[in-house]
């Protein structure tokens, strides 16, 4: 029997609960424990072959059935370096708050914000995604609506991690988003939009990154396609905060600083067998100095994958990223990727 790409993805967003293990159930209380390894052995230019953490991870959701479809929640997950095996560990997430079935969930938090839903065209494991939004925070109010006829809303208000008043400059950050899916038959249609703004800087000088992404996705059967662009851009000249890709300025050696940074990815995916896909990104992206030196990227992506059992994928995935200064005499620079990862569910 066929299945539609809707149908794989929410399978595979539902694998960790899934296999969640309940650990305590009782009067209304109740409390999962999921998680999973997430190893790539990855060569790329410049490097020597290594063996990397890529996100492992073990998660506590807890909640507690209020009555008339509200319910109290909480979330703590630990999640390991991805510097080396076993280097060190630190709390990703860790919020709480309340969950009605009709109206929506109000989080307070370390947590995502609805900005990291907004990508759609990254179909990759690692290399892939160009959304510049403000994607989690330390310190988030967050909320995220139920579905309404398709639709969802979120809004988020990340606070200063210093609450200090020392330099009475607040470093916040809002983030607004919306999200729209519909399913005919075969046939699936996902839009996706986003913005945010982040306050940067001290007393002596500061500066706003407002970003939006936008993105569409079309699916049929066991193929999709989906665009997005995405934009940041900061409103002061002096002050440059926008890093990009590890970009380094090629007189000095150090990390690039930008003014704007502007990306387009087209990405696609066939499910060719249910246990197997292939897919492809395309990325162009271009950056902006405040002396209007720019830099221009060609961004090519593309990876296989095999599910050996619900628990367990593994993905043979490879990246070539050519970056070109207006400069004649800058240097093209050139980085190449491959990697083989592994990911167990539990």
């Amino acid at each position: 029997m066929k299945k539609t790409l809707i149908a794989f993805a929410v399978s595979a967003l539902a694998t960790t609960s899934v296999n969640a293990a309940t650990i305590f159930d009782k009067e209304g209380t109740k409390v999962d424990v999921s998680g999973s390894v997430r190893l790539l052995l990855q060569r790329e230019t410049n490097h020597r072959t290594d063996l990397k953490d890529k996100g492992s991870r073990i998660t506590f959701d807890a909640s507690h059935q209020l009555g008339d479809g509200l319910s109290a929640l909480g979330q703590v997950e630990v999640r390991f370096s991805d510097k080396g095996i076993g280097d060190k560990t630190n709390i990703s997430r860790l919020f709480a708050g309340f969950n009605h079935d009709a109206v929506g969930k109000l989080t307070f938090g370390k947590q995502l914000t609805i900005g990291d839903d907004i990508g759609l065209s990254d179909y990759t494991y690692n290399l892939g995604g160009v959304n510049q939004l403000v994607t989690e925070g330390d310190k988030v109010i967050h909320f995220k609506s139920a579905d309404f006829a398709g639709f969802r809303f979120g809004a988020d208000y990340v606070f200063d991690e210093d609450a200090s008043k020392v330099d009475n400059i607040n470093n916040n950050a809002y983030v607004l988003g919306v999200l729209y899916n519909r399913t005919v038959g075969d046939l699936g249609f996902a839009l996706a939009a986003g913005y945010s703004s982040k306050q940067v800087g001290d007393t002596k000088l500061s500066v706003k990154e407002k970003a939006w992404t936008v993105g569409g996705e079309l699916s049929y059967q066991n193929f999709a396609v989906a665009v997005d662009y995405s934009q940041v851009k900061s409103n002061n000249d002096e002050l440059l905060t926008i890093s990009w890709r590890g970009q380094k300025h090629p007189g000095t050696g150090d990390e690039d600083s930008f003014h704007k940074v502007r990306e387009v990815e087209l990405g696609l995916k066939y499910q060719f067998i249910p246990e197997s896909k292939i897919y492809a990104d395309f990325i162009w992206g271009k950056a902006v100095t405040a002396y209007d030196r720019t830099v221009r990227l060609r961004g090519y992506v593309a990876g296989v994958d095999y599910q050996f059992h619900k628990n367990v994928v593994t993905y043979l995935e490879g990246g070539v990223f050519r970056y070109k200064h207006d400069n004649d005499l800058d240097p093209t620079l050139r980085d190449k990727k491959l990697g083989v990862g592994l990911r167990v569910f539990f």
